[in-house]
């Protein structure tokens, strides 16, 4: 007990106590600027007190260490710091001393300086022999020395509590600092002179660190204030603790404080949907945070709007959550728009559909009355009933066969391509030589391309194998193809088909190239287009609906193809049909072979006028 009252009395205990008194007290001091709704005055009492008790506990520890090992020693902080002892505990001292942020310093009745701590050099890089055994007040500006030492001396005679300055020194550049100094009597235990100890605080660094954290939180609150998004903060019970005016203006509130004022319960208040804020907390409460949640909210009005929403849980340094935080954007209108696209897309698909059905349903109909006054035309056109009498009768007979057929051609061609949309059209599917799809093409088109005075040339290889498909399918594409070529080649002209393999085992290539008129790039985007036509004064059957090349591309992928079409202006047009893998019957033998066959083809034949049904393969 008498050392435990003796470790009470002893002057290190004093100054680690004081020490601690000090730091809780500015501790305490810098973190009222900061109260808030998270940071009450309960927590910053319980803060202080904590800071005592560490500091008392290691007082205690370390007087009791003193008394212990050395009852009679460090009656004052300059004894063993100016002796240098080479002892542990000596050691520890110091190094305790020094690790003080503070400046911690010692001195006489005089007011001259008996120690410093490290913490001083550091700081003002002052050597320490120019103020130990120094005036103390000659660290003041020299207008404050005398004010300053008077204090003082009415402060040693018991006149004056302990207190704090604030003031000036000046450092080892010349530079001033601002510092808080603060004196406390300390008695000596043994009843000797009572000597002052004291701590100085950089009170410069505190204050640019709070006004760094002034101009954050300053930036903080202008982005806050101005973000063009709503930013919220809520209790996990469902209450605003803050919002921006954006959140209130989105919500249709006049202010943030109306808002905060306004909604008791965000889920019933808020949410269209109360059981989206449960759904909401909860993916945030595993996920900790959430991203691009679309939902409902209310305004103030009771009006609607469609909001995304992002978010995330906040805790503390115990783990306990503390605040939500958020943010949300009024995407009423792209909600809206998307609704009133998809609305418009099912509308035109149903409009289409109709427009489809009608058209395929309507396929006997339509042609059942253009067969009779074709059979019947034919009939009068060729006088099978007897002569007709007046010679116009048989001309008359052979325009209405003419506008009769042409008529059906049109019409069969709207039908196919309906039947394709609205997914009637099945294929009847079997092997399909190539060749002799080309060559039937070609012996139905000989006499325009006699006509037309046209050069036609085959590159097809013996051993190209067959196709998967429908051969009339299949004729149709190239019939339409070639047509389009033969319309639109001047005189003179050529047209090439060509089939073959990309490479063994895959795609299978047929083309259809011409030298005529070609198209620009304008013209290449419509060419695909129904009922599009090329003004040209090559087109010289113009009795034509502009779906030869619509009805190719819905019967090729009906085929699981590929139609590409390249054109030049004045060059002419390449018309390409990519047959898949799975479309080809079987492979050629070997790529080395293939290319070899290939190279050693002898020029392909042209074909022009006679020879062109003399070559085409029987059917």
């Amino acid at each position: 007990m008498q050392k435990l009252l003796a470790a009470f009395r002893h002057r290190i205990f004093w100054i680690i106590l004081i020490l601690g008194a000090v730091t809780a007290y500015l501790f305490g001091y810098y973190l009222e600027e900061y109260r808030n709704h998270f940071l009450t005055e309960v927590h910053i009492h319980e803060t202080r007190l904590l800071i005592l008790l560490a500091f008392f506990v290691t007082a205690v520890s370390t007087a009791l260490l003193f008394v212990v090992t050395s009852p009679g020693r460090m009656t004052y902080l300059s004894e063993r710091w100016i002796s240098g002892s080479g002892n542990h505990a000596d050691m520890q001292y110091r190094m305790l001393l020094n690790s003080i942020s503070d400046i911690v310093f010692e001195l006489n009745q005089d007011g001259m300086v008996t120690f410093i701590n490290e913490r001083f050099r550091a700081m003002t890089k002052i050597p320490l022999d120019d103020v130990i055994n120094h005036d103390f007040f000659h660290l003041f500006p020299e207008g404050q020395r005398d004010k300053n030492r008077q204090r003082f001396d009415k402060f040693i005679k018991g006149e004056l509590k302990p207190y704090r300055v604030k003031t000036h020194i000046e450092m080892f550049d010349g530079t001033p600092r601002m510092i808080e100094v603060a004196f406390r009597i300390l008695n000596h235990e043994e009843g000797g002179l009572a000597t002052v100890i004291g701590t100085m605080t950089d009170k410069q660094t505190v204050a640019a660190a709070k006004k760094a954290i002034m101009a954050a939180e300053q930036k903080y609150k202008e982005m806050f204030d101005h973000a063009v998004n709503g930013i919220y903060h809520s209790t996990p019970d469902g209450k605003f603790v803050n919002v921006n005016p954006a959140m209130a203006r989105i919500l249709g509130y006049e202010n943030a404080d109306d808002l905060v004022r306004s909604v008791h319960s965000i889920a019933t208040q808020i949410y269209v949907r109360p059981e989206e804020r449960a759904i909401f907390k909860n993916r945030i409460d595993h996920q900790k945070e959430i991203k691009g949640y679309e939902t409902q909210m209310y305004r103030k009005d009771g009006s609607k709007i469609w909001v995304v929403e992002n978010g995330r849980a906040v805790f503390d340094e115990k783990g306990y959550l503390r605040y939500y935080e958020g943010s949300i954007w009024d995407v009423t209108e792209r909600i809206k728009g998307q609704q009133e696209l998809e609305e418009a897309k099912l509308m035109a698909e149903m409009t289409s559909r109709t427009k489809t059905d009608f058209l395929a349903n309507m396929s006997h109909e339509l042609r059942t009355p253009l067969n009779s006054i074709i059979g019947f035309s034919e009939v009068l056109k060729d006088e099978i009933m007897g002569p007709l009498g007046a010679p116009d009768y048989k001309e008359y007979a052979a325009d209405i066969h003419k506008s009769g057929n042409n008529l059906l051609r049109i019409i069969s061609e709207i039908l196919e391509v309906s039947k394709i949309e609205a997914g009637k059209r099945q294929l009847n599917e079997g092997p399909v030589k190539v060749s002799r799809a080309v060559g039937a093409c070609l012996v139905i088109l000989k006499n325009k391309v006699e006509e037309n005075n046209l050069k036609v040339e085959m590159q097809i290889p013996e051993k190209l194998p067959e196709l998967i498909g429908e051969e009339l399918v299949i004729k149709q594409i190239l019939l339409n193809l070639v047509t389009n070529a033969v319309k639109f080649t001047p005189s003179g002209g050529q047209i090439m088909i060509r089939a073959y393999m990309e490479y063994e085992g895959a795609r299978m290539m047929l083309e259809v190239t011409d030298t005529g008129i070609g198209m620009d790039a304008e013209e290449l985007e419509k060419c695909i287009q129904p009922f599009w036509q090329a003004n040209s004064d090559l087109a010289r059957d113009t009795s034509g609906t502009g779906l030869g090349l619509t009805l190719v591309q819905s019967l090729v992928k009906m085929h699981e193809a590929e139609f590409e079409i390249e054109s030049e202006k004045g060059k002419g047009t390449t018309a390409r049909i990519i047959f898949p893998e799975n479309r080809v019957l079987k492979s050629a033998a070997r790529k080395e072979d293939a290319l070899k066959e290939f190279d050693e083809t002898p020029e392909p034949a042209v074909t022009t006028g006679d020879e062109m049904s003399e070559n085409a393969p029987k059917s």
